[in-house]
């Protein structure tokens, strides 16, 4: 594991394994829901039965029936502050780091930084806890482009 560039190394090493999530940002809850789907839109949070946020749009269904289609840089203002900012797509300093971006439906794809998370999660597969295919190299060639874009953007990937 590396060491934070905040120097915060005393707090890592009483971790065993630090687990991050691919991340363009985070919204908040009232400014997204509320003011945007529920009050601009009258879509009614408790509705929702699924969303999607992918590179360039935001998909919104109510009961598996798309009600809502807007381009992520809509939602710009929407966006905690910390994350503006933050850089860091696939959260690298993490053991493990986790996300849809490559993996088909239904699949997460798990990025692996070191040997001994490697082992634990080879002995997960063979003990049968999780399934695992490998990544075809045009989904890690995308994984490594957001990442690229969101540390030379930021938030604005």
């Amino acid at each position: 594991m590396e060491t934070s560039p905040m120097g915060h190394r005393r707090i890592f090493d009483s971790l065993r394994l630090i687990i991050g999530l691919f991340c363009y940002g985070t919204y908040s809850y009232n400014d997204l829901f509320i003011n945007f789907l529920a009050k601009r839109h009258g879509i009614i949070p408790s509705n929702i039965s699924k969303i999607d946020l992918d590179t360039e749009k935001l998909r919104v269904y109510v009961n598996g029936e798309l009600k809502l289609e807007v381009h992520r840089h809509e939602l710009h203002r929407y966006l905690r502050k910390s994350c503006r900012e933050y850089r860091d797509f696939t959260n690298r300093l993490a053991d493990l780091s986790l996300g849809g971006v490559g993996s088909p439906e239904g699949w997460t794809t798990v990025l692996i930084r070191t040997n001994r998370e490697e082992e634990v999660f080879n002995d997960a597969v063979r003990e049968s806890y999780v399934r695992a295919n490998d990544l075809p190299q045009r989904s890690l060639e995308k994984i490594k482009e957001l990442a690229t874009l969101k540390f030379q953007k930021g938030a604005t990937v």
